[in-house]
């Protein structure tokens, strides 16, 4: 007679974290749990006691408030339905924001609905996801074939972008989001007829990835340096593409968001300087990291002429006893324009158009809030600048429209005693006159 086969225990999780017991799902009791890991989410298992009852606390009433919302019988939800109807949220506000927009599934996999602002849920983006996985692999199939080619005009920087960084996302959920994200967001320029559905979709992405990023920059290593330079990259791009959405070319643009555009590619700056000592210069990355060589600064020409007429105003202004101040960033900015526009002019490679991006690294933390609080000598400043970066902007690189939107900036920003002061960099920008085939001024 056969034995009978003895019951398999079940060891039940008693001490598990407040958000596996919510959701009904086994926890592993790790700290954090691999559910909160896998979320990215914070686990109540690594905070204290009081903290972690806050943490239940909270949840409970989002529940209740979902409960509300959902139930046909609540007066309340129409206030909150009414700010969520798609006439009552523009595109780029969709891109911009803070939160994190994510998005629920309106349909089977097999007939997806498109996206509109009326299916965000700003309770639990982690537990979001787009309404498909064909959506993603159309997003990755994006990113190789349209958005790397518009990254850089040299081939081995182009394969590092197509290859190297999709290879890194597979490992780094992360980057993953941070690719998905400047796809989506190309996209929708590429595809207006799907622009909002794509909008929200690069919206939801981008919430991830900083999410991510900004609880863990201060963990760079050198396992992770790689994914992280390609996310901060990735981050830069947001705002690029925000700048040069075809369809928002009468948005105007602030000098807040310029000087925000600057400082993202000081983080960039900062991530680099973290490499590994061990850094191999014949690795994936040398394309991105080559040295250049210093070059000799010929103050001949026209745009040489305006930045001596620049430095002139420059040094009438009135010093200070602090070694950076107005006067010192702006001269500084002034001889780092110089050679920027050097290194540029005499540059015949393909990777010519990179080192445009030269001067805003170079720039002072103090000079950048100049250009924040609308200081007019830093905005006159920025607008030669504009009309130097138009001339390495190409249609099919992701830099283009720059330029005009910086300079519409600039003017917006400016009194009109300061205006003749950037009448000449205006008209090199709008009639494309190459900056030193302009007459001088």
């Amino acid at each position: 007679m056969r034995t009978p086969s003895k019951r398999l225990g079940h060891r039940k999780s008693r001490t598990g974290c407040i958000r596996c017991k919510e959701r009904h799902v086994k926890c592993d009791e790790l700290q954090p749990c691999s559910n909160c890991v896998r979320f990215d989410i914070v686990c109540s298992l690594t905070l204290p006691p009081d903290e972690a009852q806050a943490l239940s606390k909270t949840n409970r009433r989002k529940a209740t408030k979902r409960a509300e919302i959902s139930s046909p019988a609540s007066s309340s939800a129409a206030p909150l339905r009414q700010s969520l109807a798609p006439e009552s949220i523009s595109p780029r506000e969709s891109v911009t924001s803070s939160d994190t927009i994510s998005i629920k599934a309106l349909t089977a996999p097999s007939d997806p609905a498109p996206l509109t602002p009326a299916t965000w849920n700003h309770d639990q983006p982690y537990l979001s996801f787009p309404l498909t996985w064909m959506q993603s692999l159309r997003l990755v199939h994006h990113y190789t074939v349209a958005v790397c080619e518009m990254m850089s005009q040299d081939q081995c920087t182009i394969e590092v972008w197509k290859v190297t960084v999709p290879q890194s996302a597979f490992s780094h959920e992360f980057l993953m989001h941070g690719l998905l994200a400047v796809s989506a967001l190309h996209y929708a320029q590429c595809h207006p007829d799907q622009r909002e559905e794509y909008l929200i979709i690069s919206s939801h992405y981008q919430g991830l990835a900083l999410q991510f990023f900004t609880t863990r920059l201060g963990s760079i290593s050198d396992d992770n340096f790689e994914p992280f330079f390609f996310l901060a990259t990735f981050i830069f791009l947001w705002n690029l593409c925000s700048f040069s959405d075809p369809h928002e070319s009468a948005k105007l643009v602030s000098t807040a968001e310029i000087a925000q555009s600057f400082k993202l590619l000081h983080g960039i700056k900062s991530i680099c300087e973290a490499k590994p000592s061990g850094w191999s210069e014949d690795g994936p990355l040398s394309p991105l990291f080559q040295q250049w060589e210093p070059v000799p600064v010929d103050r001949s020409g026209p745009f040489q002429a305006q930045l001596d007429r620049l430095y002139d105003l420059a040094r009438d202004l009135i010093p200070s006893f602090d070694a950076i101040n107005t006067q010192s960033s702006c001269l500084l900015a002034i001889e780092t324009l110089r050679t920027t526009h050097a290194a540029c002019m005499s540059d015949k490679s393909t990777q010519m158009s990179q080192r445009i991006w030269f001067w805003p690294i170079t720039l002072t933390q103090f000079f950048i809030e100049l250009i924040r609080t609308k200081h007019p000598v830093a905005l006159i400043i920025l607008a030669h600048y504009a009309a130097l970066a138009r001339t390495f902007e190409q249609k099919k690189l992701i830099n283009v429209g720059w330029s005009p939107k910086v300079m519409d900036a600039v003017k917006a920003s400016l009194e009109e005693k300061w205006l003749e002061w950037i009448a000449w960099p205006c008209k090199s920008l709008r009639e494309e006159i190459d900056v030193d085939k302009m007459d001088p001024a």
